[in-house]
């Protein structure tokens, strides 16, 4: 899995998007416009970097996996996390923005303002995901300093143990 840093990158097409939300809701109410930022950013940077990396880390293990026909498993996986993301921003987006323009979806009697707590709640599994996917994780030690963890030596200072002990 790459960092979320480096998921950036692609994502630098969204920041646009994330500020025409202020330009396009212009003339709204104060309800609408903080539904639509919050959504706006919830989906520019934790929806779309947590769907990258579902695809990126099911297209690695289909990769690795040893049966024939990987294309059908790409295509499964990219129907999966498309289908995963579409459910994701009804949830985001489009419920709550009915809800902030007096809809109601499911005739569960909400009012405008509900609109916010709607959003807050849309956004939190996709939030949650992306705190999990992209938490730091410490790297396993490689090479040389692997087989002295294995044998329970520590070095402090960066010095080989070696170099200690001729001393």
């Amino acid at each position: 899995l790459i960092p979320y840093r480096a998921l950036m990158v692609p994502l630098i097409a969204a920041i646009p998007d994330a500020m025409g939300t202020c330009s396009g809701e212009i003339g709204q109410s104060s309800v609408t416009r903080t539904m639509q930022y919050i959504s706006s950013l919830a989906e520019s940077f934790a929806l779309q970097p947590v769907c990258i990396a579902l695809a990126m880390s099911l297209g690695s293990a289909a990769g690795k996996s040893g049966c024939t026909g990987k294309w059908a498993l790409f295509v499964a996986i990219g129907v999966v996390v498309a289908v995963a993301r579409t459910i994701a921003a009804a949830f985001l987006l489009s419920i709550p923005k009915a809800v902030a323009h007096g809809g109601n979806p499911g005739g569960l009697g909400f009012k405008p303002w509900h609109a916010v707590p709607c959003t807050l709640l849309g956004a939190l599994p996709s939030c949650v995901a992306a705190v999990w996917l992209f938490r730091p994780t410490h790297a396993a030690p490689s090479g040389t300093a692997a087989a002295r963890e294995r044998q329970g030596a520590c070095e402090v200072t960066g010095v080989p143990l070696s170099e200690i002990h001729s001393l």
